[in-house]
């Protein structure tokens, strides 16, 4: 969604009002520049996630277990240290699984068979408490 506004950006012609992507060109001269200040992740209908600030949360479904890993991606940027279960973390844990489910709000991800799939099973499993 970001690259026709970043390959706008880069020959200097104006991205139409109608893409809803951001350029990434900022990110190509600077490797500290912000684009977006959180990301939503999204793989078939296995794979959900959300990357805010430095936290990096996934949330899939295996062998009908729900699996939630989270992870401080300055401290740990091999994403080695799994942080779901540390009680220092509960806040953003619960943080970031209410942007998770605001981002599947605004993207309608719900609507999409994959994101139906997924969110039917997670609802499934713990009836879509955020714990």
């Amino acid at each position: 969604m970001d690259i026709f506004p970043t390959i706008c950006d880069l020959v200097q012609v104006k991205t139409p009002a109608t893409v809803e992507g951001k350029s990434l060109a900022p990110a190509l001269a600077d490797s500290n520049a912000v684009i977006r200040d959180s990301l939503y992740l999204a793989y078939t209908d296995m794979i959900r996630g959300v990357q805010q600030e430095h936290y990096k949360l996934i949330e899939y479904i295996y062998d009908g277990q729900r699996k939630t890993q989270l992870f401080d991606t300055a401290a740990d940027p091999s994403e080695i240290r799994n942080l779901a279960d540390d009680p220092a973390q509960v806040e953003t844990l619960i943080r970031l699984r209410r942007l998770l489910q605001s981002y599947a709000d605004s993207w309608d991800d719900r609507a999409h068979p994959m994101g139906q799939t997924y969110w039917t099973q997670l609802n499934k499993l713990d009836s879509g408490n955020l714990k």
